[in-house]
């Protein structure tokens, strides 16, 4: 639940910027942090989108799995020590 304690970090994506999700945001007391313009080493998403995109990659090659059963899988991937640590690449303190 966003408070007045939370950062929203966004790229930037027209839809993020526009003024209804700005509003709806700071509404909440929430600040929103942009990351740079190009900068996709900065995002920790596209570390999230790269690892399941890789894993997905091996799975298609093994062949006997449905698609259902890969994208179920391969999210399993994802927790929140890996957000931990894509974040920590990208030079955002986390504890």
């Amino acid at each position: 639940k966003l408070d007045a304690r939370k950062v929203v970090i966004m790229d930037n994506l027209n839809i993020h910027k526009s003024r209804e999700v700005e509003e709806l945001i700071r509404g909440t007391g929430a600040r929103i942090l942009y990351l740079p313009v190009y900068a996709p080493e900065l995002n920790p998403i596209e570390m999230m989108w790269s690892v399941l995109k890789h894993f997905i990659r091996q799975l298609c090659r093994i062949g006997k799995y449905s698609m259902e059963q890969i994208v179920k899988t391969s999210l399993l991937l994802i927790n929140p020590s890996s957000f931990r640590s894509w974040f920590a690449k990208c030079c955002y303190c986390t504890p």
